[in-house]
């Protein structure tokens, strides 16, 4: 997943929002990023202009997931609530939680 990329892509778009818009960027993803080197500014980038990132993990491969929550809850300990990352083992899962994970970050 080119997760810089789309990341630069949403905060673009959103970069034409009024205040009162919501200024989130949410990636679904099933493995990890193909453009890590780019990841650090990206991050920055959506820090600065006061953009939230939510993950979503859909998989059973722990690592990867791990790897995503720590990019969106930074250093969070996996006991820690972090209502800005989800999982799913699969797209079927998703969808029937797709509900309490929107009103989760809500």
């Amino acid at each position: 997943t080119y997760m810089a990329t789309a990341l630069k892509m949403c905060a673009s778009q959103l970069g034409t929002r009024d205040e009162e818009d919501a200024h989130a960027c949410i990636i679904i993803t099933d493995g990890e990023a193909s453009d890590p080197a780019e990841l650090p500014a990206t991050l920055q980038q959506l820090k600065t202009e006061n953009i939230k990132l939510m993950g979503i993990y859909v998989g059973s491969d722990a690592s990867s997931a791990g790897k995503l929550r720590e990019m969106v809850c930074g250093d969070a300990s996996p006991s820690e609530a972090c209502p800005w990352f989800a999982s799913a083992t699969d797209f079927s899962e998703l969808h029937a939680r797709a509900a309490a994970i929107a009103e989760s970050i809500a």
